[in-house]
């Protein structure tokens, strides 16, 4: 995973790590038993691919948040049948994963809308930025710039004829 981030390759770190995290788990739960509850991980595993993948991954997390849920939903059905716990226990754990789902393809959305809406901001202020800094170059007046010792540091054209028939320039 460091490797895939260090060589500036997010989505399959992104990838790599919510598959290791899901096999880890599922491994877990295996080797530990519907006892000791490790399914519940499993939830948290949901919302990492909404958070983690790139911005430009539109597929992805979706797939693998759904993965997530469809491999907590079949745990928790396979409790229930072991542990003979009745299907209210296992259709309430089902909905919680469905609403953390959910939560967070809406939140992966409100993400990427804000990274779009801030970039939109950046784009027009660098455009605003380069109509300011042309102003002075434009400006049929004279525009000088001096430093505080009364160094000449930059003038405009209409400036520049004003200090050479000075012989400021």
């Amino acid at each position: 995973v460091f490797r895939f981030q260090a060589s500036r390759r997010p989505f399959a770190a992104a990838l790599t790590l919510s598959v290791l995290a899901m096999a880890a788990v599922t491994a877990q739960f295996l080797y530990l038993g519907p006892i000791y509850g490790v399914h519940y991980w499993l939830l948290g595993l949901i919302l990492c691919p909404y958070l983690f993948f790139p911005r430009r991954s539109r597929v992805a997390p979706n797939v693998l948040g759904t993965l997530s849920t469809a491999l907590f939903c079949v745990v928790t059905v396979w409790i229930g049948e072991q542990e003979d716990t009745g299907v209210g226990v296992a259709v309430s754990q089902i909905l919680v994963a469905l609403l953390l789902l959910g939560l967070s393809m809406t939140l992966r959305r409100l993400l990427l809308s804000v990274e779009e809406r801030t970039e939109e901001q950046q784009q027009s202020i660098a455009a605003a930025r380069q109509v300011i800094e042309q102003f002075p170059e434009q400006n049929p007046n004279p525009v000088l710039r001096l430093s505080a010792s009364g160094e000449l540091m930059y003038t405009n054209p209409a400036a520049r004829a004003l200090t050479e028939r000075l012989g400021l320039g």
